[in-house]
């Protein structure tokens, strides 16, 4: 795993599948990897660069939205 603050740092990695319901969206994961949101309320998952690659987002500032469309 490498990121901002870690290069290269062994991790556990799992295959899975990240679902959004709403969009009826199903995205099969090959190299997951495990992390512990505690103390983080409302979040149930970070997306990584690998998945948000190939997806456009739109924030809109004085609405308080996020639209995000994966292709």
């Amino acid at each position: 795993m490498s990121s901002a603050s870690h290069a290269n740092q062994r991790v556990p990695v799992y295959s899975g599948k990240l679902m959004l319901q709403q969009g009826g969206v199903a995205i099969d994961l090959q190299n997951a990897m495990g992390v512990n949101l505690t103390g983080s309320p409302g979040v149930i998952a970070l997306i990584g660069r690998d998945v948000l690659q190939s997806t456009v987002l739109v924030y809109n500032g004085p609405e308080g939205s996020v639209t995000v469309a994966i292709g």
